[in-house]
């Protein structure tokens, strides 16, 4: 019987191989290749981590695709993978990260930057901090199995980091609604912590003399404390309510947080997204490109579930990101493939990667965000 191969990296890029082409699983270890991975934004420190690739038999995480949302939490966190709530690399991360490359960046074709490997995060860390319109070149030099080949790889990769995206709030209004959500084809309703719906219309802004790509973020979340805040006593006699009596907050500090949101709007519409995913609805995807703009500008009217709040106190954030073709394209096929079964005989998924001759990706993002209180 054939058996087929999938090569994973550590920031979740899958290539499947195609039926034409069949590698035994005995053939390996000689398809180690660098694989490098970075998120670069404006005003924070460049930091690109270098491990090594793994045959799925191998695999150090299988994406979470089971996911509850009525109790509100991962089964599997799958940030746990690379570091822990202290900012330290975790076990997996270090097992598969190679310690000793060369690493360095080109900035605009003039400054060179050599990157340092963190012992801490496990990641290689620069003095430079990107800037809008920066052309960046990435360089990577290492061996993946130093042992049996001691070969060299060297891998490439060039970014550059998009202009600021702009968006403004035209209105907003709470009303109460019942929403129900999907994950992977059946409906499940909304953890009890979800108390009402944030109604939000908004424009945003796009330079209609170059081609642009988007990710939209959305977060609505509410703090309280176990105890405390405003209350009222039963007046004995008539009834009625004395005046509130305010105690001070004590307690455990309780956070909710909701990161889905929902739109009718054709702008996120993708119709590969057959079914919904965590809370995310069939067809719909936050990432979209300018195509739809008219002179520049787009309205849009969304949706989001807002946390419930002892002492009402709630917040949104909303965030547009400006990305890069390639990130675009990566978080496309991500979301086909967090949908799909893993089925030998499922059609095969495409995975972007902008690494030359290795594997990853290197996405290049800047964003404008606008939070408030509910």
């Amino acid at each position: 019987m054939n058996r087929k191969c999938l090569i994973l990296n550590l920031f979740v890029v899958f290539l499947f191989i195609s039926c034409e082409k069949i590698i035994p699983i005995s053939q390996l270890t000689n398809t180690n290749k660098l694989t490098i991975n970075a998120f670069v934004s404006p005003d924070t420190t460049l930091m690109l981590s270098v491990t090594r690739s793994y045959g799925i038999s191998d695999q150090a995480i299988a994406i979470e695709r089971n996911y509850d949302l009525r109790r509100w939490e991962y089964k599997m966190n799958i940030n746990s993978y690379n570091f822990d709530e202290y900012g330290n690399a975790s076990e997996e991360l270090k097992a598969h990260t190679i310690t000793d490359a060369i690493v360095s960046i080109t900035v605009n074709d003039k400054e060179t930057f050599n990157l340092a490997f963190d012992s801490t995060s496990y990641m290689y860390k620069s003095s430079y901090i990107p800037s809008n319109g920066d052309k960046i070149v990435l360089t990577a030099e290492g061996k993946t199995d130093s042992l049996t080949t001691g070969i060299t790889q060297r891998v490439t990769s060039q970014i550059e980091i998009p202009l600021t995206p702009h968006f403004e709030i035209i209105s907003s209004s709470i009303n109460y609604k019942e929403l129900t959500a999907e994950n992977n084809g059946s409906i499940i309703s909304f953890a009890p912590d979800i108390d009402s719906v944030l109604s939000l219309r908004l424009k945003l802004y796009d330079d209609p003399k170059s081609k642009n790509y988007y990710c939209l973020k959305i977060r609505t979340y509410s703090y309280y404390y176990e105890s405390g805040g405003y209350w009222w006593d039963w007046h004995p006699n008539t009834g009625y309510f004395e005046e509130p009596i305010y105690i001070p907050p004590k307690g455990v500090l309780i956070w909710h947080a909701n990161d889905h949101y929902r739109s009718d709007d054709i702008l996120f519409r993708d119709n590969r997204l057959h079914k919904g995913f965590m809370g995310w609805s069939a067809y719909f995807s936050n990432v979209f490109d300018d195509k739809l703009f008219k002179d520049g500008e787009y309205i849009v009217d969304i949706e989001t579930a807002l946390c419930y709040s002892i002492i009402h106190k709630r917040k949104v954030r909303i965030e547009l990101q400006s990305i890069s073709e390639d990130y675009f394209r990566y978080l496309q096929g991500y979301m086909i493939f967090r949908i799909t079964e893993d089925d030998n005989f499922a059609e095969e998924i495409y995975i972007h990667s902008n690494v030359k001759n290795g594997y990853g990706i290197i996405a290049a993002a800047n964003s404008r965000v606008i939070s408030f209180d509910l």
